[in-house]
């Protein structure tokens, strides 16, 4: 506060340095116009202060005089002049960082999962290259030959039935090289 003829406490967005009140918001212009540049952004003047002070964790500051509570799924850590960290489980006014503990277990379950695949469809070609067969290819790559047009199953002749395995037994057809 200042001594005048009587005590003055100075309001927010202000200072009192050596019986004077100094605009805080007035003080940050200044420094970016000499160049320092904004050194003194995420900074607030509280009612009563002496000297310029960080906005506290939980709330950002655009300028010295204006103070507000970070909004819900943002983390505001101390100095921040506006909100900037994406945090989806960080309340309203959040004090710490809150993290999400559900991301890390879906991201195991999906790696996981996709092993998983990956060694069954190994397993599957293995076992038609070990056919000792040139012409057998796994049951997904043979239907995309069939659907073109490329290849048919001879199947059962007798029956018309086709083979019902992993692995398919191909006949070619009018293959051309363009």
């Amino acid at each position: 506060h200042l001594c005048y003829p009587e005590p003055v406490v100075c309001k927010t967005g202000t200072i009192c340095h050596q019986n004077r009140i100094l605009d805080c918001v007035a003080l940050q212009k200044h420094f970016k116009q000499i160049g320092l540049g904004d050194i003194h952004a995420g900074a607030f003047c509280d009612a009563g202060s002496h000297a310029m002070g960080n906005c506290p964790t939980g709330f950002y500051c655009p300028d010295a005089s204006t103070k507000f509570v970070c909004p819900q799924g943002y983390f505001c850590p101390m100095k921040t002049d506006e909100p900037y960290i994406k945090c989806f489980s960080c309340p309203v006014g959040s004090k710490q960082l809150v993290r999400n503990e559900l991301v890390p277990v879906c991201l195991a379950c999906t790696l996981l999962l996709l092993s998983v695949v990956a060694v069954v469809t190994r397993l599957r070609r293995r076992r038609c290259k070990d056919d000792h067969s040139e012409q057998k290819l796994p049951l997904r790559q043979a239907s995309t030959l069939f659907a073109s047009g490329v290849a048919t199953s001879p199947g059962d002749e007798s029956t018309g039935e086709q083979h019902a395995s992993d692995c398919v037994d191909l006949t070619y057809q009018n293959l051309t090289v363009t």
